[in-house]
């Protein structure tokens, strides 16, 4: 009689308490919005599943369950969760009510409620048993229940999983209720979703159309949002494996670490952080083959062994890539300026999210809404960006076309000049060489053995031959500037190259020197000749009668190959030399000579096409040299 005393008094303290917290439902309950338990909970976790929902529902434990101010947030945690909550129907509610349960991702969770008969009836649902065999099919865990009187029941929810601990939805609905609602939900996560699919569509065509690889880096990216916001939502267990609970679980940690991967390589390359950011740049390929690492581990089904740090490493990452956008704004990058404003709420509400994941931040908020919000609204942002980048690609493409056709017109004129000054050289030698023939016979008819006659022969043909060299030395730069356009480097004899140039001078008076010469010279055979044929003319044009021209070709320690040609002539004045490679230049000691001034500029530019060099050393009444160094490859 005692003992039954003190179960009475001991019911009054515990149980009594749980019947004033009772959730009341009416009538109207869960028909319009969805009653929310937060505020009507307490939790007991326990780092064994060896408790049993008998020995927990005893009133000498109810002590054991603390009160939630809000929902349950634990991170990643290995404990069994269970909450209590008590409910208490009007006698005008209805009997039958749904209890939504979320994160979708839970891997076993069990509702217990008190049977008529005494003991427990339970359900048990979760992602590791096959979504086909839920009684509701939803997204998320819904558990059907029935209250047969208006007595407050007091019921018991198990949560066990690899995955963050964390209960966000625990919401009690009326049957018509939650469907009204499911059609909402559902037409919002098919906007989204087809928002992406259409960013995916239009990024990818972008992508085989211009060729820019940051289109198909943001095509990889949403394809992978994607997949993780219908494996995150629950909506991938829904459509694509119900048969296949392993997929559904093991899905979740695979698409978040590989997510993680391409997000980081996609804002790596949009905010060129290796290369803005070089402390940063080192770290990228470590924390990559982390989550490489992680989502391996995943698909293996141990992501509770990795999932903690990945998700710590990922928040890290994400604060520097949200702080690294204004950052690079600030420091003058203004071309970012529309990644900054499309990204900078997704990424704050995933520091939101990871924060809360790990148990950092218990907000009472479902995030993921807001995360695909968010997602939507850098899709739609960075599509008006594709749509003026294809109006600049327009711009630009319309730009090049009218400059193809400028390019082509001149192309045309100069063809044309080119052939109209070969036609004027042409006919212009006839005349000159009758004139030259004319002062010859002249000259050797005996009334012009005068001194006077002869000298006056002697100057038309000097101006003749000055006019000849003129004309071939146009003739040469135009025949130089088509080469120039076709340079055209290979690995060439040098014999072959000086045989072909010493042919045509005067090699009697040029003493060639050669030493360690490699066989092979790496140049445009063409306009090596031409500007060595150019070097020695010059040279013999001002070496005195009876004086050689040295010609020393030498191979350098590197591979490459010296030309240098020195002569006795007047040198060259310290004043001209600077200046002596501009084009049509020609110095005090050239204006009794034959020329344009564009022998030594041609040679200039054939030694900066073949990444060589042209060096002058020359003092007025000294030896003056001329060294051109062809490197073993430009």
């Amino acid at each position: 009689m005692l003992q039954c005393f003190f179960r009475l008094i001991l019911w009054f303290f515990l149980a009594g308490p749980l019947a004033a917290w009772a959730l009341v439902l009416e009538p109207a309950t869960g028909l319009h919005a969805p009653v929310k338990l937060s505020g009507n909970l307490a939790a007991h976790c326990l780092a064994d599943d060896s408790a049993t929902i008998e020995e927990l529902a005893r009133p000498d434990r109810a002590s054991e369950f603390v009160a939630l101010p809000e929902l349950l947030i634990k991170g990643y945690s290995s404990d069994t969760c269970w909450l209590r909550f008590t409910l208490e129907r009007a006698t005008d509610a209805p009997p039958d009510w749904l209890l939504e349960v979320g994160m979708p991702y839970l891997d076993d969770v069990t509702l217990f409620l008190p049977s008529a008969g005494g003991g427990f009836a339970s359900l048990q649902l979760g992602d590791r048993f096959p979504y086909a065999e839920r009684p509701i099919p939803h997204r998320l865990l819904v558990f059907p229940f029935h209250l047969a009187d208006s007595q407050p029941v007091t019921a018991y929810l198990r949560v066990k999983t690899t995955s963050t601990m964390m209960v966000e939805t625990l919401h009690l609905w009326q049957r018509n209720g939650l469907l009204a609602n499911t059609q909402i939900e559902n037409a919002f996560y098919w906007l989204v979703f087809g928002l992406i699919a259409l960013g995916v569509l239009s990024n990818l065509v972008f992508w085989v159309w211009l060729r820019e690889g940051i289109y198909r880096s943001y095509t990889v990216y949403l394809v992978t949002l994607l997949v993780l916001n219908l494996a995150n939502s629950g909506f991938a267990t829904q459509w694509l494996w119900p048969q296949w609970p392993v997929l559904a679980d093991r899905s979740i940690g695979f698409m978040a670490a590989f997510t993680f991967l391409v997000g980081l390589l996609f804002f790596d390359r949009v905010l060129e952080l290796r290369q803005s950011f070089p402390r940063i740049g080192r770290v990228i390929p470590v924390i990559l083959a982390i989550y490489a690492t992680a989502a391996l581990v995943a698909a293996a089904g141990h992501w509770a062994a990795v999932a903690p740090l990945v998700q710590f490493v990922a928040l890290t990452a994400t604060i520097s890539i949200t702080a690294a956008g204004p950052w690079l704004l600030w420091r003058g990058q203004k071309h970012l300026w529309l990644y900054v404003l499309a990204f900078s709420t997704q990424l704050l509400i995933v520091i939101a999210a990871l924060s809360r994941n790990l148990g950092l931040w218990p907000l009472d908020v479902q995030l993921d809404h807001f995360i695909l919000a968010a997602t939507a609204i850098h899709v739609v942002l960075l599509n008006f960006a594709l749509a003026e980048r294809v109006r600049h690609a327009q711009r630009e493409r319309h730009a090049l076309e009218q400059a193809a056709i400028r390019l082509e017109s001149e192309q045309l004129a100069l063809e044309q000049q080119q052939e109209f000054m070969a036609m004027v050289a042409h006919e212009f030698r006839t005349p000159l060489a009758i004139i030259d023939t004319s002062a010859q016979r002249i000259a050797g008819q005996p009334q012009a053995e005068s001194e006077k006659t002869s000298e006056r022969c002697a100057n038309i043909r000097a101006a003749v031959s000055r006019l000849t060299a003129l004309m071939d030395e146009f003739l040469t730069r135009d025949r130089m500037e088509g080469q120039i356009r076709r340079f055209a480097p290979g690995s060439v004899r040098l014999e072959e190259i000086l045989a072909a140039v010493l042919g045509g001078l005067q090699t009697q008076r040029i003493e060639l020197r050669q030493h360690n010469v490699p066989s092979t010279v790496f140049c445009d055979p063409a306009l090596l000749r031409v500007a060595l044929a150019n070097l020695l003319a010059n040279a013999l044009r001002f070496t005195p009668p009876g004086h050689p021209v040295r010609f020393s070709v030498e191979g350098l320690a590197n591979g490459g190959v010296a030309f240098r040609v020195a002569d006795d002539g007047p040198g060259i004045p310290a004043d001209e030399q600077p200046r002596l490679f501009d084009k049509y230049f020609r110095g005090r000691n050239s204006q009794s000579t034959p020329g344009a001034g564009l022998g030594l500029f041609l040679v200039d530019q054939v030694a900066k096409l073949h990444g060589g060099t042209i060096q002058l050393a020359s003092k007025t009444g000294s030896e003056t040299s001329f060294t051109l160094t062809i490197p073993a490859s430009p």
